[in-house]
């Protein structure tokens, strides 16, 4: 479960714009701390994997806030 936020949002206790539920999700943490996610979802939630955009993501080493940097789409 994803929540979307615009990215001047700094309030995080309600659900933001959205709450998606990607097809597949993967989590990566770097060493410098840095967090990586690749994301596969449907066109319909495209609007919301826009740059800027804020993202709050359940992981395993806890919460993660991420701003979109970069999005696709790749035909599959």
């Amino acid at each position: 479960m994803i929540r979307v936020y615009e990215s001047g949002e700094r309030s995080f206790a309600n659900n933001g714009l959205k709450i998606l539920h990607p097809l597949k999700a993967e989590v990566t943490k770097v060493d410098n701390g840095d967090y990586y996610v690749e994301l596969t979802d449907t066109l319909e939630n495209y609007e919301y994997y826009q740059n800027g955009m804020i993202a709050r993501i359940p992981t395993p080493w806890g919460g993660a806030r991420i701003s979109f940097c970069r999005s696709g789409y790749k035909k599959q």
